[in-house]
């Protein structure tokens, strides 16, 4: 309990780094060896941890079954406008016919 008390008084402290309790931390030495094992520890969850899913987009993107689903969007793209094309001359007909009808029963 009471070193609790010491680490949080600590910012409130003049001057830490003369206080003999934190004297150490104020090091060369402790700060090379906190460096080194932040390093160290960075390694190790680099090492371990899986690439990120952003990362493997790219190799997604240019994967066989991207390019799959690429050509049948095209191919869907395609009979889309083809559909849409023939919609159109459908109805262009059945307007003709239409008006055809209504002039016969007019007469």
């Amino acid at each position: 309990g009471t070193r609790w008390r010491e680490w949080f008084a600590m910012p409130h402290l003049p001057e830490p780094h003369k206080d003999p309790l934190f004297r150490p931390y104020f090091t060369q030495r402790w700060h090379d060896a906190l460096v080194q094992s932040l390093r160290n520890f960075l390694a190790t969850v680099f090492a371990t941890a899986p690439p990120p899913k952003l990362l493997l987009l790219q190799t997604w993107h240019r994967s066989e079954a991207q390019r799959k689903i690429r050509e049948e969007l095209l191919e869907a793209r395609a009979r889309h406008d083809a559909l849409a094309t023939s919609l159109a001359k459908s109805r262009a007909t059945r307007d003709r016919l239409a008006a055809t009808v209504r002039d016969l029963v007019a007469e």
